[in-house]
């Protein structure tokens, strides 16, 4: 039984398709079929019951499964505690943020840090989300120390920063698009295209929605902000996002509602019980006192 045998196992079981499966893995079907069928020898029943290339977990197959979760987890653990155990010895912190969350209010924090610590040996490594369920799972196996996310969750501390402002986003052919700021009735009964997991951006819009007891004309779900921009500059509908510097505003327009001021809030986040290092305790500590916040 190998790592990698265990690995397509945790894949298959999860796209309980064969070809599928063998996309994320980047390997050829008959690749995945043959190391499935060598995993399975080691068992006196099979591990999937199959119909075609489509599979699904057989009893036996569940409960190994179980395991193989958390194997797979305690060894990228272990990885991480090794990676960490370096970086604490090269003065490397690891930070993790979105990337909804413009990266130039996210420099001048860790350039103020370094020119207060004078950390001139300090240095970071960032990786790059846009999910925050992502970023917060890899605080939660310590592939990074800190993290700049919009929610927190169990096993995650975490402390507001600032609020990131949400604008009405539509394209230049909207009917509304040479204004700046408008009435929320202007866009009641307008086409609304929702992010389907951005869920602090759908709540901010809500509550504005929820005064005048009415909610959005949803008439799309997309999936991110770069498919709802892609949409709307197909149509006459609007989103609600924040400014990103990816978006084209020789194509689009931002408006703010008035009376109203939309916005989200960004967190710095870490691990609950994690043993960080002499430098991510000083970090820690300047976030405490550079913001004057408490962890939540």
């Amino acid at each position: 039984m190998t790592l990698r045998q265990l690995y397509y196992f945790q894949v298959l079981s999860q796209m309980k398709h064969y070809t599928k499966a063998a996309e994320i893995l980047f390997i050829s079907q008959p690749s995945l079929s043959y190391t499935i069928a060598e995993l399975e020898k080691e068992f006196p029943t099979p591990l999937f019951e199959k119909s075609g290339k489509k599979v699904s977990l057989s009893p036996c197959g569940k409960i190994f499964l179980e395991y193989v979760n958390q194997a797979l987890e305690s060894l990228e653990l272990g990885k991480n505690a090794v990676q960490q155990y370096v970086n604490s010895q090269n003065n490397t912190i690891n930070i993790g943020y979105l990337h909804t969350i413009p990266s130039p209010l996210i420099d001048n924090i860790l350039d103020t840090f370094h020119k207060e610590q004078d950390c001139h040996q300090l240095s970071f490594h960032y990786t790059i989300s846009n999910n925050n369920s992502e970023i917060l799972k890899a605080l939660l196996t310590e592939k990074i120390n800190f993290a700049f996310c919009l929610e927190i969750s169990d096993g995650i501390r975490g402390v507001p920063l600032f609020h990131q402002d949400l604008y009405i986003i539509v394209s230049k052919d909207h009917h509304l698009a040479q204004k700046t700021e408008i009435q929320l009735d202007e866009i009641q009964m307008e086409p609304f295209v929702k992010i389907g997991n951005a869920f602090t951006i759908n709540a901010a819009l809500d509550q504005v929605f929820q005064l005048y007891h009415t909610t959005p004309n949803t008439v799309f779900d997309a999936g991110n902000i770069g498919v709802a921009i892609t949409y709307i500059l197909r149509g006459s509908c609007f989103t609600l996002a924040p400014i990103l510097p990816t978006m084209d505003f020789t194509k689009l327009s931002a408006l703010t509602i008035k009376g109203h001021t939309l916005s989200r809030p960004v967190y710095i986040a870490w691990k609950d019980d994690c043993m960080l290092t002499d430098a991510e305790e000083r970090f820690r500590e300047f976030i405490f006192s550079h913001f004057s916040v408490k962890a939540t």
